[in-house]
């Protein structure tokens, strides 16, 4: 009798064992298995959050780095999706120069003075395509932002007139005019940047006052001199 008893004990002992460690198990593996539940929902537009519902130390832990490293995917994916528009600003803006120089070439009024500034300007916004598609090329490559700048110096006035002249062909159809202010002399303002870039920032904020200005009005650009500083 006593012996059964110990073997009977020993079995209820070990079923009730089994059952705990099954219960214990259970609770332990609910936040791992919600966690993996909410990263299969994740995606590149979805707002989901990791969130086990435990309040176990070591699994909040595990909740917040998870959510952490998800904003910075995300941030990632935004900055990307931020790049991926300028680029695709950059390169349309030279292709739409181009092709308004193009339709005014076709102009059985254009001058033979206009055929060669357009001619000019064309070369010069072939450049610009190629050194944008060459910054992007860099960009890849690069592991510091000071890498992909290009230097070189350039005088201000050159500059501005480069940038009426690349907008003409849009101010002209526009029936707007530009009006330039430069400085008295070129040696007094002259500036060691990237060109390219410089380029690309001042032509999109011609051509958008050209596309807000009202027909007959006028865009005006204007350079000056203040505190050692070039203002335009």
């Amino acid at each position: 009798f006593f012996s059964d008893a110990l073997v009977g004990a020993g079995l209820v002992g070990l079923l009730s064992c089994a059952v705990a460690a099954w219960f214990l198990v259970g609770r332990a593996t609910t936040p791992f298995v919600r966690l993996a539940e909410d990263a299969r929902r994740v995606g590149p537009e979805s707002e989901t959050r990791f969130n086990s519902g435990s309040s176990g130390r070591e699994i909040e832990r595990l909740q917040t780095a998870l959510n952490d490293a998800l904003g910075r995917l995300e941030e990632g994916y935004r900055v990307r999706q931020r790049f991926l528009a300028n680029v695709a600003h950059d390169l349309k803006t030279p292709i739409s120069v181009m092709l308004a120089q193009s339709q005014v070439m076709e102009s059985e009024s254009a001058s033979l003075e206009e055929f060669q500034q357009y001619r000019q300007s064309m070369i010069e916004e072939l450049r610009r395509l190629r050194g944008i598609i060459e910054g992007i090329l860099a960009l890849s490559r690069a592991n510091q932002g000071e890498a992909l700048l290009r230097r070189t110096q350039f005088p201000v006035n050159t500059l501005l007139v480069q940038t009426a002249l690349r907008c003409k062909a849009q101010a002209d159809s526009s029936r707007v005019r530009i009006k330039m202010s430069l400085l008295d002399s070129d040696d007094a303002g002259i500036l060691s940047r990237d060109l390219d870039l410089l380029c690309t920032m001042l032509d999109n904020l011609v051509r958008n006052a050209i596309g807000f200005t009202p027909p007959r009005e006028a865009v005006h650009i204007e350079a000056n001199l203040a505190d050692g500083h070039t203002r335009i």
